[in-house]
């Protein structure tokens, strides 16, 4: 029997709060303990991978000439796969007490998922007459951000909280330039198939 592993919505509440123990946030810590659900998802031995799509991470629609994605008018759908085999992490909150931009996660990149996600968003896929029959490609189509951007706190607030395993790759997938939600379904979908690896 095959069985997929889980797609799952994981928020981190607000900034950095769930790392310094805030009391607002005291369910959510739960949630993310030990006897939870997601705590024991992150830990299966079965887990390769994670993927991270994150809202802190929006496709722009144009690569500037200094190699950063500026907010120029282009193809809308445009999806950005993190492509880092270190990543550090990117502290995109302020206001916080200093502790909370000490935060240290091993966790490394994946040049080769990142590779895989880019090809399976833009998979041609053809009918026997030569037609392009790729739904998804109508809707999104994927680059590598090889802009060394790090790790968001959408990604390294919940893995810190839940001690998550820092051996295991991240690739980060962005939110696409449009945030049409018909792109973000084809995005779901694309990735689809590496719930099976």
């Amino acid at each position: 029997m095959n069985i997929k592993t889980s797609a799952i919505f994981l928020g981190h509440g607000g900034g950095p709060l769930p790392l310094l123990k805030d009391a607002s946030h005291r369910s959510m810590i739960e949630t993310l303990s030990k006897t939870g659900r997601i705590w024991k998802s992150f830990h299966d031995p079965k887990v390769k991978s994670i993927i991270f799509v994150s809202a802190h991470y929006v496709a722009s629609s144009e690569l500037s000439s200094n190699g950063l994605y500026s907010n120029g008018s282009g193809n809308s759908g445009t999806i950005l796969v993190q492509c880092e085999a270190r990543p550090k992490l990117l502290f995109d909150y302020y206001g916080f007490p200093p502790e909370s931009y000490e935060y240290e996660m091993a966790n490394p990149g994946s040049v080769e998922l990142a590779e895989r996600i880019v090809s399976l968003i833009n998979n041609d896929v053809s009918d026997k007459e030569g037609n392009d029959i790729n739904p998804i490609k109508s809707l999104i189509h994927a680059k590598l951000d090889k802009r060394h951007r790090g790790f968001d706190h959408g990604v390294f607030v919940p893995m810190l909280a839940i001690n998550a395993p820092q051996n295991i790759p991240i690739v980060t997938v962005s939110l696409a330039n449009d945030h049409d939600t018909s792109a973000h379904i084809a995005l779901g979908q694309a990735l689809a198939p590496l719930r099976n690896d």
